[in-house]
């Protein structure tokens, strides 16, 4: 049976060092201010909240949204609640990576354009890697679906750019959100995939573990 290939979308996420002590008010003032991304053209999901970071990990806030297109995310970006502006407006993070990614996300969210939990982050490769490791890291990542298919609903991935205002990405060339159906299928994937930052599942694929020069991941409970 020919199974239809998932549409292109573009992807957001953000990762944000939250500053210790926020109020409650301010924790409420930035969950509605990110919420009525949901109301802007071409968004088609949006899902964000306090992350937990993994060992050595310092970001404690998620955010990731899906747009239709690169038209939609644009728009978005130049809204006056593009998340960074209202991030930093509300003076509540010491620090913030974002980036973004077209990608057909494998698998399905089941009954949702949402999940329950996930894996997401970015990717930076040594200056010396060849493209076909880089290509290889992509490739391992798009088949944790097919290996782990009772612990992923989906995975989106792809080759990361940040927008345009902020320049240069860091030398942070992938990024990924591995969407899971709970949050214990999340924790169970960690140990199933060999380590919490899932590095070494690319490491025992095919020795690119010694290629990665940095690594951000968190893991995000809805």
């Amino acid at each position: 049976m020919h199974v239809a290939k998932r549409p292109a979308v573009v992807e957001h996420l953000v990762l944000a060092k939250l500053r210790e002590g926020m109020s409650v008010e301010e924790r409420d003032d930035l969950r509605g201010k990110i919420n009525l991304i949901r109301g802007l053209a071409g968004v088609v999901s949006l899902d964000f909240g306090l992350a937990r970071p993994l060992v050595g990990e310092t970001y404690n806030f998620a955010m990731h949204a899906r747009f239709t297109d690169m038209a939609a995310l644009e728009a978005y970006e130049a809204h006056d609640l593009y998340v960074e502006s209202t991030i930093v407006s509300s003076k509540v993070s010491d620090d913030l990576l974002i980036f973004n990614w077209e990608c057909q996300p494998q698998g399905s969210l089941i009954g949702k354009n949402s999940y329950s939990a996930a894996h997401m982050g970015f990717i930076k490769f040594k200056t010396d890697t060849s493209e076909q490791k880089i290509e290889g890291a992509l490739s391992t990542i798009k088949n944790l679906q097919r290996l782990f298919p009772q612990l992923i609903c989906e995975v989106s991935v792809g080759r990361a750019f940040v927008p345009a205002d902020l320049g240069e990405n860091s030398g942070f060339e992938v990024a990924f959100v591995v969407s899971c159906p709970t949050i214990k299928a999340c924790e169970e994937l960690a140990v199933k995939s060999g380590d919490t930052n899932l590095s070494r599942q690319f490491g025992s694929t095919y020795e690119s573990y010694a290629c990665l020069d940095d690594i951000h991941v968190v893991k995000f409970n809805v």
